[in-house]
C-alpha cells in the first residue's frame, strides 16, 4: 500500500470517502437534502482543499467553516455527525493509503472535524 502522494490520489480519497458519506444514514442527508451536493463541482474542489493542507499547494479558495454554517442553521449539526464523519475519513484513508502524508490527512481531518463541531455547537447555542 503506497501513501498519498499527489492530488490524483486525493481525488481518489475524496471520491470513495464521498460515495460512503452521501448514503450514509448519520451524515448522507447533509450532503443529499440539506445541500444537495452535486459532486461534479465539489470533487475537484475540496480535492484542491486537501491539497493545500497536505502539500501546501493548490488554488483553493474559500472558508469551509462559513459554508457549513447555512448547513447548520438547517439540520443543526452535532458531535455524532463530525464522529461519523471522522469515522468515515479515516477508514476511507486506511482501506485505500500507508504513510506520513495518509496519517497527516486523518490528523488534519480529526482537527478540522473537533473544530468544526466546536463551532457549530456555538453556532447553535446562539440562534434564537
Amino acid at each position: 500500500m503506497t501513501d498519498i502522494l499527489n492530488r490524483d490520489d486525493i481525488y481518489k480519497v475524496v471520491s470513495f470517502f464521498y460515495s460512503k458519506a452521501m448514503t450514509d444514514e448519520t451524515i448522507g442527508v447533509y450532503f443529499t437534502e440539506i445541500k444537495n451536493l452535486n459532486l461534479e463541482t465539489h470533487l475537484p474542489r475540496i480535492v484542491s482543499f486537501w491539497q493545500v493542507i497536505l502539500f501546501g499547494e493548490g488554488d483553493y479558495r474559500g472558508n469551509p467553516m462559513q459554508e457549513h454554517f447555512p448547513l447548520n442553521r438547517a439540520l443543526a449539526m452535532e458531535q455524532k455527525h463530525f464522529d461519523r464523519w471522522l469515522k468515515l475519513w479515516t477508514e476511507t484513508i486506511d482501506a485505500l493509503y500507508k504513510g506520513k502524508n495518509a496519517t497527516e490527512a486523518k490528523t488534519r481531518g480529526t482537527h478540522i472535524a473537533n473544530l468544526m463541531a466546536h463551532k457549530m455547537a456555538e453556532a447553535t447555542q446562539r440562534e434564537p
